[in-house]
């Protein structure tokens, strides 16, 4: 199931299609290989506090968030091979195709709703 993500501060869509990492091997593999990430597109991590972006061919967008869905950092265009850290506070993230974050920023909540099929 996929589900849309939206700041509610501006009302802005940061994704259509994300996925969400369930099992360790989802979030261990994450969006790692892969050569292109279309717009709209991203993985949700809950759960996760820290990622890493070996064997990323692209660069991401990362969105630290709090239990709430609130925005405790976001990293924008983090290369491959790297290791950005951890925000303290961070319960779940949301990774995103390099320039979707938008307009997101500390403080906005973020909040998410299933695609129906």
């Amino acid at each position: 199931m996929y589900y849309a993500v939206w700041n509610d501060r501006t009302g802005e869509r940061l994704g259509v299609q994300i996925d969400v990492a369930r099992s360790f091997w989802a979030r261990l593999f994450g969006l790692a290989g892969r050569r292109y990430l279309p717009m709209g597109t991203g993985l949700f991590l809950p759960g996760c506090s820290s990622v890493h972006t070996h064997f990323m061919r692209v660069p991401l967008d990362l969105i630290y968030l709090d239990a709430s869905g609130r925005v405790l950092a976001v990293r924008r265009r983090v290369m491959p091979w790297r290791a950005p850290g951890r925000v303290p506070g961070t319960v779940d993230l949301l990774e995103l195709p390099s320039g979707c974050a938008g307009m997101a920023r500390v403080g906005d909540r973020l909040h998410r709703a299933p695609l129906s099929k």
